[in-house]
């Protein structure tokens, strides 16, 4: 990090990784159903995160409401909109790593789970 750089306030990358649940959830959704090697895969990714159990406790919550997966992925943008000043490349390729790597967990990746992703390629790399 560069000295220009600041470090980015707790609160907004904690919102930014409660976006990053609800995507991984819209994510993981899309087909209908949550697949426990989705689920195993998504707690592997994220519990050595310093922040992954906010995203975790967002996809749970998202989950425990059956919330519709366009209504996650648009709150979730709604959170990354709020920060992007935040929203950093290093944070947008992490985001993009774990929504590739959720989506490869359960018989490779389909075609409603390939939209998903380039449209979250396409989104976050607008922000």
């Amino acid at each position: 990090m560069s000295e220009n750089e600041k470090i980015p306030p707790q609160d907004a990358i904690q919102d930014l990784y409660r976006g990053l649940g609800c995507t991984l959830y819209a994510l993981a959704k899309t087909d209908g159903r949550l697949q426990s090697e989705e689920t195993e895969t998504l707690r592997l990714l994220l519990m050595n995160d310093p922040n992954g159990l906010v995203a975790l406790e967002a996809f749970d919550i998202q989950d425990q409401y059956q919330v519709l997966t366009e209504d996650a992925y648009a709150y979730a943008f709604r959170r990354f909109a709020a920060h992007r000043m935040v929203l950093n490349e290093s944070i947008k390729k992490h985001f993009i790593q774990c929504m590739e790597q959720l989506a490869e967990a359960y018989d490779g990746v389909s075609k409603k789970e390939n939209e998903i992703l380039r449209r979250f390629r396409r989104d976050i790399t607008h922000l």
